[in-house]
């Protein structure tokens, strides 16, 4: 049979393609959304109770959470990974923005892009350099699969409210992917890697009375993690009188070993390789890992070794 000298075949062929470019522009369409600071207030990092989960495994992953992490933020960006090194544990990536990188005054001209895990933000006016510490670039690591269904809805433009953890992920020999706990470091290592538990969102539609009222925020004093604080900001020294005697810590109790794997070890927070001092302790260091017990080296050729344990 034939319409108009079209076979049935091919009109329902073109049918299907319409419907098909119709409904990916509605999956990846930008909402748009009303001037003003639409999520005005910074994220909120707090300690892990004694109640939250020690370790999470997820396949052949080990996540621990660092840190209790809330974010009310717009989605600047959006980016999917489906063959990557984490994408079976990390589907998407959200560039997002809160403060003044919520508001549409301040986003107008510039550009914003994602790829190979990170963002970049281009077309950046003179008066607009310090919003940009108001953005990150976010890993998301759904909890289950309606929360996974729930992040990969989330399109360009949505305001989201989302509750999870700041984490560490270590998967076999690898090195290990660890977020980052601050909202002003920039560079390698400055994503969060954001293990989402719950997730809201919003589009101009229904932002309604969740529009938070919008507030003043300064912006943050940028400080490189290797930078020490003046004189004039550093803590008061305290002076020790002479006749007190001051206990030092032994070095074994200083290190602290949260991972390892053959490359190395996280001690102290920091990824250290085999054959590398610590940073977080002069003149120590990483000189073997034998199973779970971690050898060190002091620079005076003294040698101590420390057993790993997870705390479960």
């Amino acid at each position: 049979m034939r319409l108009g000298g079209y076979s049935i075949k091919s009109v329902l062929g073109v049918v299907a393609l319409i419907i098909g470019v119709i409904w990916t522009w509605e999956q990846t369409r930008t909402i748009n959304q009303p001037d003003g600071q639409l999520a005005p207030k910074m994220p909120i990092q707090s300690p892990m109770k004694t109640s939250d989960p020690k370790i999470i495994r997820k396949g052949d992953w080990s996540i621990m959470p660092l840190q209790n992490y809330s974010i009310r933020a717009r989605v600047l960006s959006r980016k999917r990974y489906r063959n990557d090194g984490s994408s079976d544990i990390s589907p998407i990536d959200f560039a997002l923005g809160w403060g003044p990188m919520s508001d549409n005054v301040n986003l107008d001209g510039i550009s914003i892009k994602q790829r190979h895990r990170w963002f970049f933000i281009g077309d950046v006016r003179s008066d607009q350099i310090a919003d940009m510490h108001f953005a990150a670039n976010t890993h998301i690591i759904p909890a289950d699969e309606d929360i996974r269904r729930s992040v990969l809805a989330v399109r360009e433009g949505h305001v989201i409210e989302a509750e999870g953890y700041l984490v560490e992920c270590i998967q076999g020999n690898n090195p290990p992917w660890r977020s980052s706990l601050s909202r002003t470091d920039t560079g390698d290592g400055a994503c969060e890697v954001f293990y989402v538990n719950s997730i809201k969102l919003f589009d101009g539609d229904d932002l309604g009375s969740d529009k938070e009222p919008e507030v003043e925020q300064p912006a943050p004093n940028i400080v490189s993690r290797r930078q020490l604080p003046s004189m004039e900001e550093s803590q008061p020294v305290v002076e020790v009188p002479t006749n007190e005697v001051v206990e030092e810590i032994p070095i074994e109790d200083r290190l602290k070993i949260s991972a390892i794997n053959r490359r190395g070890a996280i001690i102290n927070g920091d990824f250290c390789r085999i054959g590398r001092p610590v940073s977080s302790v002069d003149g120590v260091y990483l000189a073997a890992i034998e199973g779970e017990t971690v050898q060190f080296e002091t620079e005076d050729g003294e040698t101590f070794s420390i057993e790993f344990e997870i705390d479960l």
